[in-house]
């Protein structure tokens, strides 16, 4: 009996990279067909060229090496131009999202750049730099504002958590940008290079037709427009499309791959300079603290001080505040009343678990302590052999939550300020991370924000319940 599909008995759509591929072949040679009866329409070469003169004078051009000498040398300035811009742009926006100064000074320019006409700018550039450089030095001017507000925007609009936890646990500002600033970067830049590496070629070949620089393409095209050549005009023009197409494949797979390579350097730049040293004896306090939101206490002011052998729990039900008694002591939420310390990088564990999620288990503990043998040590305690090197995305709830934890331990920062250390676990994995932790506090000051009390006997706490604030 024949099968029925959903959709009234029609065939289901073919889907897949491959349907793809064939649809987007398909729509091409559609095109190409309807070229070609325009052309037979028009009966007159002069004016319209079909595909099939255009491809025989492309074969033509291509057997010689002029040819290939124009599309080198296009392609340099093309290249030169777009790759310094496009670098420079990200830089500049970079400058202008931590400095609003900048961002002001910055911005008249860029929205003057985006708005000069192609032609008007190769007038400006052929005074300035000449015929040889202006192609490129157009290139650039039409890249720069392009990439300059995408990082702006990129920047901007990235979830900067991940970033604010490593930098509490020490992690340098290098590592931290190749870890979480660039990848979070990645999809604007990338959705950015799909528009503007075309726009390059353009502006790049119709400097060079303006200006008649040398033997590049645009030169190419404005002979055959001399000599009323279609065909070769034609053919020039395919291979301007060519090239730009080529191009865009290239600039978005590095975009892409940049992502996964910048992670792992910044793994590598950690292990490379190794792990800090552990400043023994350090304590963490509150005199006196007191956090609020909105101008209202979240709890009454908490007085506290662990030290290594004396661990402390702060307990208190959910929406008590102890989040925020964490934000302070990270620097992200400044007392209301009070104060904290030390004033240094802590061990950290929050509720959201913040780990780079292009990672494995191993190389997130690892950005963090800079020892990989250190970062399987303290994994192996905590998870099974085989969950070491996968990725962390790939990993569940409880497993993401026992990684982080390892890292916090692992972080060669003294103190330790761990957030609802149990969450997402089961009974085993409880056991071995109070294990892991009492072992920890043994040497090391660490508070930890808890439910209930029978948590804190299970940690070997100190108990500091967190009272509600006055009058609420």
């Amino acid at each position: 009996m024949a099968s029925t599909s959903p959709n009234g008995g029609r065939p289901a759509p073919a889907h897949g990279p491959a349907a793809a591929r064939r649809a987007r072949a398909a729509a091409v040679l559609g095109w190409l067909a309807l070229w070609q009866l325009a052309a037979w329409a028009v009966g007159r070469p002069l004016l319209l060229s079909g595909p099939v003169d255009a491809v025989a004078s492309l074969v033509s051009l291509a057997s010689t090496g002029a040819y290939w000498g124009s599309v080198g040398l296009s392609a340099l300035h093309v290249a030169l131009g777009f790759l310094g811009s496009a670098a420079l742009g990200c830089l500049m926006g970079a400058a202008a999202s931590r400095r609003p100064g900048v961002r002001v000074a910055l911005e008249p320019p860029m929205l003057a750049l985006k708005a000069v006409p192609v032609a008007c700018l190769v007038v400006i550039l052929l005074l300035w730099v000449g015929s040889a450089g202006v192609g490129m030095a157009c290139v650039a001017m039409v890249v720069l504002p392009a990439y300059y507000f995408s990082a702006l925007e990129g920047l901007g609009a990235r979830d900067r958590t991940v970033e604010r936890a490593l930098a509490v646990m020490g992690v340098g500002r290098g590592s931290r940008l190749l870890a979480c600033s660039w990848p979070g970067l990645q999809p604007y830049l990338a959705a950015t290079s799909r528009v503007t590496v075309g726009m390059a070629w353009k502006a790049g070949v119709a400097a060079e037709l303006i200006a008649l620089s040398g033997t590049t393409l645009g030169a190419q095209v404005y002979q055959a427009k001399l000599l009323l050549d279609t065909p070769a005009l034609m053919a020039w023009t395919v291979t301007v499309v060519a090239c730009a197409a080529v191009s865009e494949r290239l600039v978005t797979a590095l975009v892409a791959a940049s992502v996964p390579w910048a992670r792992r350097l910044a793994v590598s730049l950690a292990v490379r300079r190794g792990p800090a040293a552990r400043e023994p004896g350090t304590v963490l306090w509150a005199r006196g603290l007191e956090v609020s939101h909105g101008g209202v206490p979240v709890a009454a002011p908490v007085t506290l001080e662990a030290a290594p052998g004396d661990p402390v729990a702060v307990v208190g039900p959910s929406g008590a505040g102890k989040s925020s008694l964490a934000a302070a002591w990270c620097g992200w939420l400044g007392p209301s009343a009070g104060e904290c310390g030390p004033d240094a990088p802590l061990g950290l564990l929050t509720q959201g678990t913040d780990l780079v999620d292009g990672l494995t288990a191993e190389e997130n503990v690892a950005l963090v302590c800079g020892d990989a043998a250190e970062a399987r040590s303290v994994l192996g305690r905590l998870l099974p052999e085989g969950c070491l090197g996968r990725p962390v995305r790939g990993l569940s709830g409880g497993q993401r939550r026992r990684v982080a934890l390892a890292r916090a331990l692992a972080a060669p920062a003294g103190p330790l300020v761990l957030d609802e250390p149990f969450s997402g676990l089961d009974a085993g994995a409880r056991d071995s991370v109070a294990a892991a932790v009492r072992g920890a506090a043994r040497t090391r000051a660490v508070v930890f924000l808890v439910h209930g009390p029978e948590e804190a006997a299970r940690l070997g706490a100190r108990v500091v319940p967190l009272s509600p604030a006055a009058g609420a």
